[in-house]
């Protein structure tokens, strides 16, 4: 009788440890799982801030080109055709610029979501203005 109990006591201890194990097995597959969902949350976190961080600086490139564009339609100090801060600006940029403001207000726009839609276009533009910028702190004196 005390050998049956104790092959008895056995084979609850065995199935008992065996359900320890799958619990431990399921505990570990469960905890791997929520690591994974936090890190794909985690990367689909980053990667929207970085897309909103883009969209920011197309808006920004957008913004200062027509501002330049404006104070050139405007005659404003500095961007006469003879004017130092208008010769500080790329070629290329001067040329989109001064298409820019001659075509009607319809093509303006679109020419503005262009450059707030397209990275290519918005670095692009982004870059001519960089130029600029750089080359006007350089003859104020105000290079690093």
């Amino acid at each position: 009788m005390g050998q049956r109990i104790a092959g008895r006591l056995h084979d609850v201890a065995a199935s008992l440890s065996g359900a320890v194990e799958r619990d431990r097995r399921e505990a570990a597959e469960v905890q791997l799982a929520r690591e994974a969902q936090e890190r794909l949350a985690a990367d689909r976190a980053r990667q929207e801030a970085q897309e909103r961080q883009q969209v920011r600086e197309r808006e920004r490139v957008a913004e200062k080109f027509n501002t330049i564009a404006g104070k050139r339609e405007a005659g404003a100090h500095g961007y006469g055709d003879h004017n130092s801060d208008w010769k500080a600006t790329p070629e290329a940029l001067r040329k989109a610029v001064d298409a820019y403001n001659g075509a009607n207000q319809h093509t303006k726009d679109l020419y503005i979501e262009q450059i707030q839609r397209e990275p290519k276009m918005a670095r692009a533009v982004g870059q001519l203005i960089g130029e600029r910028e750089l080359i006007l702190q350089r003859d104020r004196g105000m290079s690093l």
